[in-house]
């Protein structure tokens, strides 16, 4: 649910929670945050090429705590699809 969340809310679409509320910052400081860390061949067009990794994956937590800890801006990274696949559910 937070995902889905999350990547309407990157594509400008109408959403029923605040952004701040589930990663730590408001919308354009999240949006800043994820595009300081863009490959320069990334860009918003191109999202569906790249994702949105958890870095400590989202099925390692063991609560509903940990899971919202996990959404966390510092937790998230854009990531090249293809590469995000073969990371998995692993902490590199």
């Amino acid at each position: 649910l937070v995902k889905v969340y999350v990547n309407s809310a990157l594509k400008g679409k109408p959403k029923s929670f605040r952004t701040k509320d589930i990663v730590g910052l408001e919308w354009d400081a999240f949006r800043d945050y994820i595009e300081s860390m863009f490959e320069p061949w990334m860009n918003w067009d191109n999202h569906g090429d790249w994702e949105y990794d958890h870095i400590i994956p989202v099925s390692s937590a063991k609560s509903i705590d940990e899971i919202e800890k996990l959404f966390h801006y510092t937790n998230l990274q854009p990531l090249w699809k293809e590469d995000n696949r073969r990371k998995g559910n692993k902490i590199l």
